[in-house]
């Protein structure tokens, strides 16, 4: 990791499924069940689809069986999240290294939060899985606000709302839409490569790349000696 900063940042900001959750088994076995339910026979390999889970439910469905029409890419959706929103809690787990990079944020004093593309509903059946969730300082869902990333409006808000400058905010996520808002909002931007980023990530706007949320947190660390 080589950000060109000499003081630490006052706000981290986190993208969700991919950088502070690893959610792809809650996600697959979803849309696994909703083909099921549907009738629908597929063989999908987890691993091989794995690095566009980020991408989202209907465009992984059609990924997988590309001859749906419209309306059963609906349909199988709906249902995907409805088993995803009873199920995903036991099918999720935080990314190692989580706990105590988070840990170490909140003794900094360094405010922390999530800016997800994810809707609220499906969020809230998973964000308790965040280490230490409960002392975020801001969750953005992508229907909290009139747009979602690649739009910036999710970080002027946590920005406004926490009353940081962007130049002392920082973010990290794994997918290209958060290098994307991050930069249109001026914030400096981290590349979580070991989330479900895809083979054109080295091409991604970005300030620096890490390879583990220790990494991050040794970052941190060595800043602040």
């Amino acid at each position: 990791m080589k950000l060109q900063r000499s003081s630490l940042p006052k706000l981290i900001l986190f993208d969700l499924d991919g950088t502070l959750l690893d959610s792809s088994k809650g996600i697959f076995s979803s849309i696994r069940h909703a083909f099921l339910a549907h009738d629908i026979p597929v063989d999908f390999d987890d691993e091989k689809l794995r690095n566009q889970a980020g991408n989202g439910v209907g465009y992984l469905v059609s990924k997988i069986k590309n001859n749906l029409s419209k309306a059963q890419v609906s349909a199988i959706k709906k249902s995907a999240f409805g088993y995803y929103k009873k199920h995903a809690y036991d099918e999720t787990t935080a990314y190692e290294g989580a706990k105590e990079l988070l840990e170490r944020l909140n003794e900094k004093g360094i405010l922390w939060g999530v800016i997800t593309n994810k809707t609220r509903d499906l969020t809230e059946a998973v964000f308790p899985l965040v280490p230490s969730f409960e002392t975020a300082s801001i969750l953005i869902c992508r229907e909290d606000l009139a747009y979602h990333k690649p739009h910036p409006i999710g970080f002027f808000h946590a920005l406004e709302t926490l009353n940081i400058q962007a130049k002392d905010a920082l973010y990290v996520g794994d997918g290209l839409v958060d290098m994307l808002a991050a930069k249109y909002a001026l914030c400096q931007s981290v590349i979580a490569k070991y989330g479900y980023v895809s083979k054109d990530v080295a091409l991604w706007p970005h300030d620096a790349s890490i390879e583990s949320l220790e990494q991050l947190r040794q970052w941190i660390t060595y800043l602040n000696v």
